[in-house]
């Protein structure tokens, strides 16, 4: 679970903290946040069916909030949106380098960027975005505009049998938002395949699909619920959740980003 984004200070330290103990009991792995300043030039570091997969991430910002002195360590920050000077990505390379010192199979980056409400990332993103891959990832998974975003097979320099999948925003997986288009999400499937080549081990992407989902309200006033729903699940339907229109719009929006009807 990534905990990088523009609000994880909004309760402070305490909410920080609290967050990390819950996700800690719950044996989720954290992205992006941490208790030790050693941790955060670090990677995270998942096996998945004996492929080792390496974790980076980082957060635009926090919204103007500041991170308690001599705590600075304690959230992966990058100021990706600055137009005036040259993005510093040590952070991002630092972690990346701590996944090849840990040998792993595969890095995805994991980052909390772009621009909220639009549809296709800014052309200084994209650069950003081939600069990261050259560095060393070999996905990115992006979130926070709050709509979905162009998934982009990108070629990579540094290794010519390698096309990294960079999905620019996946969407709201949980919000409160209710319009069609924030509603929407999608979810990247990844497939790997790991073996050799030329003579060395690689693992390579082997297919690549994603997934539309809508957000449904659910249980009570008193305990709200959001229920993931597959969008091709809720062709026909004309309910308290969706009117006809409203899903002819989610459509719209699906075919607007990725060019193909559902």
């Amino acid at each position: 679970m990534h905990t990088a984004c523009n609000h994880t200070m909004d309760m402070g330290e305490e909410g920080l903290l609290t967050t990390l103990s819950q996700l800690e009991s719950d044996g989720i792995v954290n992205l992006g946040t941490h208790r030790r300043e050693e941790d955060s030039r670090k990677g995270k570091i998942i096996d998945v069916k004996g492929i080792k997969i390496g974790f980076v991430s980082a957060t635009f910002g926090l919204n103007g909030k500041q991170i308690p002195e001599g705590m600075e360590y304690s959230v992966n920050c990058i100021d990706f949106h600055r137009k005036d000077r040259k993005v510093d990505l040590s952070l991002l390379l630092d972690q990346i380098e701590d996944c090849r010192n840990e040998k792993t199979d595969f890095i995805i980056a994991s980052l909390h960027w772009g621009y909220e409400y639009e549809f296709f990332p800014r052309s200084e993103q994209q650069k950003l975005a081939h600069q990261i891959i050259e560095m060393g990832a070999d996905t990115i998974i992006g979130h926070h505009s709050h709509v979905i975003q162009p998934v982009e097979f990108y070629q990579s320099q540094r290794d010519s049998n390698r096309i990294a999948a960079i999905a620019y925003s996946l969407g709201n997986l949980t919000s409160p938002f209710s319009a069609p288009a924030l509603v929407l999400s999608q979810i990247l499937n990844l497939v790997f395949c790991k073996g050799v080549l030329d003579g060395k081990e690689a693992t390579y992407i082997e297919s690549v699909t994603t997934t539309p989902v809508v957000q449904l309200e659910s249980g009570t006033d008193e305990e709200p619920k959001i229920l993931l729903t597959k969008y091709e699940s809720l062709k026909g339907r004309n309910d308290k959740y969706f009117s006809f229109s409203d899903l002819a719009k989610l459509e719209d929006y699906v075919e607007l980003v990725t060019g193909k009807k559902t």
